[in-house]
């Protein structure tokens, strides 16, 4: 093979491997996230500045029946902050900041029908202080809702890029923080239990998510050349199943599809 046809070779082996950064826009080389922890170097573990990045917020929902009839509750889902075109997000669950009719039930339970929901938001910031989310963008297909936070806040957000969930294999180890039961922002670990099809919103983790965990973020490793460990959010956890270890997350390439053009 004589040198011209070799470079042309080598060029497009290198178009193959690399694909595009979807959070910057960038080539970069795609690899699969790390199957187990051991690849964080502990003095560069991020996950606390992430956990510092996800907050409890009050959820205040009155819904009118088809009745005519109102009824009001409040949820304390999560939600993680990150950075917007014009200012600081929350992203997190639709299902538990807008219309799940569940909610509108007295006992919590039942799935009623609803005529309307109107919701007020509040998130308590680092200096004590309550501020007002203002809504921005919801899509219940996704499960996604985008919620504003006031200019000023005092409020940590994400600290890192946001990853490629068509990154994820079977077994990339996963971490997890939400709110579950209510009783204080967790971290949870686990696997991706199923393939990752690009083409579907969702995936599914071997962490089980129960009520108040929705809205977390899903956070996997990238090894990269140095050996150390980096955190990436590869998805937001959405509603899961009831009596099962199973979660499921909506990857974060079908959020930057659908939110994308906010940060």
């Amino acid at each position: 093979m004589n040198r011209r046809n070799f470079l042309k070779v080598a060029g497009t082996a290198a178009m193959v491997l690399a694909t595009p950064n979807l959070a910057s826009g960038q080539p970069k080389q795609t690899r699969p996230y790390e199957l187990n922890n051991s690849s964080i170097d502990p003095s560069e573990s991020g996950l606390v500045k992430i956990f510092d990045s996800v907050y409890i917020f009050s959820s205040d929902l009155e819904f009118v029946l088809k009745d005519g009839q109102t009824s009001k509750t409040q949820i304390l889902p999560v939600g993680i902050v990150i950075k917007g075109k014009d200012g600081l997000l929350l992203l997190t669950a639709e299902h538990a900041v807008d219309s799940h009719e569940k909610y509108a039930s007295p006992d919590g339970q039942r799935r009623i029908e609803v005529a309307s929901v109107q919701g007020t938001y509040t998130l308590t910031t680092d200096d004590g202080k309550q501020v007002r989310l203002t809504k921005l963008a919801f899509d219940p297909e996704y499960d996604l809702a985008l919620l504003r936070v006031p200019q000023g806040a005092n409020v940590k957000s994400f600290p890192y890029k946001l990853g490629d969930s068509n990154d994820l294999t079977i077994g990339s180890f996963l971490y997890v923080i939400g709110n579950p039961e209510n009783i204080g922002k967790n971290t949870l670990e686990g696997i991706v239990s199923s393939k990752v099809n690009p083409d579907d919103i969702r995936f599914k983790f071997n962490t089980t998510t129960p009520p108040g965990a929705s809205g977390g973020p899903i956070l996997a490793i990238r090894k990269g050349p140095s050996g150390k460990g980096q955190h990436e959010l590869v998805g937001i956890t959405v509603a899961g199943y009831t009596g099962v270890p199973i979660g499921e997350g909506v990857q974060v390439n079908r959020i930057k599809e659908k939110f994308g053009r906010y940060f």
